[in-house]
């Protein structure tokens, strides 16, 4: 509900409610970034890890002949 609101519709709310609504949409993004970082992390550690593979493999086919 946070993330719909923009500045005039959360001036109408009380103080309180206004404050628990900002906390609920930065809760949100910090989640959302979050697990952006963890998608990135997980890509990046991917490629380290295939790029080994990739050379093993043609090491050993080039042992192999």
């Amino acid at each position: 509900m946070a993330s719909a609101l923009d500045a005039g519709d959360m001036k109408d709310f009380r103080p309180a409610r206004r404050h628990a609504l900002i906390l609920a949409l930065i809760h949100q993004m910090r989640i959302g970034a979050r697990d952006d970082i963890a998608e990135m992390f997980i890509r990046r550690m991917g490629r380290f890890t295939r790029v080994p593979r990739k050379n093993s493999l043609s090491s050993r086919r080039a042992s192999a002949n």
